[in-house]
């Protein structure tokens, strides 16, 4: 009898497996792989039981930098892993690609470290983070191959060194699901409700969150019936996060209504108008994916991930990073636009969504990598 081949993905939380991941974890499970996930324990880690999934919790800081508590981690992983016996692991986000790699060839499993982001790491120029890139390089130095989410990314990391180059490639996006981001699934918009510009992220400063609300009180100068709502929360495991007074401070001074976390972010999506997204720097965002989906026209900033999404003035603008008045620039523009070139842009939006960054794009790459290490 054919011995299941075992597939182990590690990641910094189960809600990263469920909400970016759970196309290809559950075409794995329907091709017959035996498919395990190890992160930090959430409400979401049922739901991947529930597909089919085992999953193991692990304590994994995202940005804990103490060697002592750090080696700890990384004997306790060693020890999951020897027990575990993968016959391939794949990796995600920062922590885990600097060190799942390493761990992974010690024990002579071939690695996939797919690079969603690279965060405050390359975003910064302090110690740690000269530290946190440093440790990254080494750890994707020892995968056997390296997904990137975009250019970008790819280019900076790999730059040189040959030998990452030739390990790396793009991984188009995390894949949408095109079917379930749909705006026919919901009622058309009240004809009587604002036009609301969405942003959907944590409470980061390095997701732009500063420049949305200071943009937000520059458009209402002149359109003060206008709508600005944030969908998202504190994240107080990132350096970079607002504490829950700075959010209700920041958003009550700049008329932004704050929606908490959802498990579906699809009816608040549906009553929106433009999704906005002023990030520093992103892998490819999923946020402006399922907007664009659900044609939504899109604004964001000039950096790495967000121009992969967006065709200047076709579905959406694109702005520089860090400046509230240029962002406010493109609310108006779409405020003020003609109403079929408003509808042209949400017909692009959902176009490129499905040609670009579809659900079954990502998983024939998937299952290509599996017939090469597994099969």
């Amino acid at each position: 009898m054919k011995k299941q081949k075992h597939i182990l993905l590690v990641s910094n939380t189960a809600f990263s497996f469920w909400n970016f991941r759970r196309d290809v974890l559950q075409d794995m499970v329907s091709q017959g792989y035996r498919v395990t996930c190890m992160a930090a324990y959430d409400e979401q880690a049922e739901k991947l039981t529930q597909m089919g999934v085992q999953f193991i919790p692990i304590a994994l800081s995202r940005s804990g930098m103490n060697p002592v508590a750090e080696m700890l981690t990384m004997v306790k992983i060693f020890r999951l892993l020897s027990s575990v016996k993968p016959d391939l692991v794949i990796s995600y986000t920062i922590k885990p690609n600097s060190y799942i790699p390493v761990l992974s060839r010690m024990l002579g499993v071939p690695c996939l470290a797919v690079v969603t982001g690279l965060g405050f790491a390359f975003l910064k120029d302090s110690l740690a983070a000269r530290l946190a890139r440093a440790v990254l390089k080494l750890g994707l130095l020892a995968a056997q191959k390296i997904w990137f989410l975009n250019h970008d990314d790819m280019n900076l990391v790999t730059a040189n060194s040959i030998v990452l180059k030739n390990k790396a490639a793009i991984l188009p996006g995390e894949g949408i699901d095109t079917d379930f981001f749909d705006s026919k699934l919901f009622p058309p918009k009240p004809a009587n409700q604002p036009f609301v510009f969405l942003m959907i992220g944590r409470a980061l400063k390095d997701k732009g969150i500063i420049e949305f609300c200071e943009a937000a009180k520059i458009v209402q100068e002149k359109y003060p019936e206008s709508a600005f709502w944030l969908l998202g929360g504190v994240d107080l495991g990132n350096p970079a996060s607002l504490s829950e007074k700075e959010l209700t401070d920041i958003c009550q001074e700049s008329g932004v209504i704050h929606h908490h976390s959802v498990t579906d972010v699809r009816p608040l999506v549906a009553m929106a108008d433009i999704c906005v997204l002023p990030s520093y720097r992103e892998g490819v965002p999923m946020a402006l994916l399922e907007a664009a989906s659900m044609k939504l026209p899109l604004i964001a900033t000039d950096v790495a991930g967000c121009r992969d999404v967006i065709e200047q003035g076709i579905n959406g603008f694109i702005v520089p990073v860090k400046s509230a008045y240029h962002l406010a620039n493109a609310m108006l523009k779409f405020l003020e636009m003609h109403k079929q070139s408003f509808d042209n842009m949400k017909n692009n939006s959902r176009k490129i969504a499905y040609e670009r960054f579809g659900k079954q794009i990502i998983i024939s790459q998937y299952r290509q990598l599996l017939k090469e290490y597994v099969e």
